[in-house]
Order: C-alpha cells, then structure tokens, then sequence
C-alpha cells in the first residue's frame, strides 16, 4: 500500500514537472513568435513612415515646380499683355 501510494505521488510529481518543462518550452517558443511578430511590425511601420516621408516630399517637390512653372508662365502672360498694351497705346 504505502510503496503505490508513494508510486502515485512521485508519479504526480513527474508528470507536474514535465508540464512545467513543456511549459517553459512553449512559452519561450511563444516568446520567440511575439517578438518575431513585434519586430516585424516595428520594422515595417518604419518602412511606411519612410515611404509617407518620400510620399511627401515628392508631392511638395511636385506642387512647387508646379507653382513655379505656373508663377512663371503668368509672369510671362503678364509681360506680353504690357507689351499688348503698349504696342496699341503707340
């Protein structure tokens, strides 16, 4: 009787342990997906502040030669309407 006893609680005890042994190995399996998951995400949400970054400053670059282009094509237009004006005022 005492040697099953003592059988069956050493045997509880194994069983416990290698739970916590597995345990630990799933959690630290779990850990390394985590931060596999973290690192992934973070590396890609620099990437997209980056391309948002170039996004931008090629969109500013884009309206500023347009605004020049525009400023200068008016000048332009105002010069040869002077000139309009000047040549029929004479």
């Amino acid at each position: 009787m005492v040697n099953r006893i003592m059988m069956r609680q050493r045997f509880k005890q194994w069983v416990g342990s290698t739970e916590y042994i597995l345990n630990i190995a799933e959690g630290a399996a779990r850990g390394h997906k985590l931060m596999e998951k973290r690192r992934l995400r973070n590396n890609f949400m620099r990437y997209l502040a980056k391309v948002k970054e170039l996004r931008r400053l090629e969109h500013i670059n884009k309206r500023v030669a347009w605004f020049s282009d525009t400023r200068s094509s008016t000048a332009t237009n105002d010069v040869f309407q002077s000139w309009r004006l000047f040549v029929k005022q004479n």
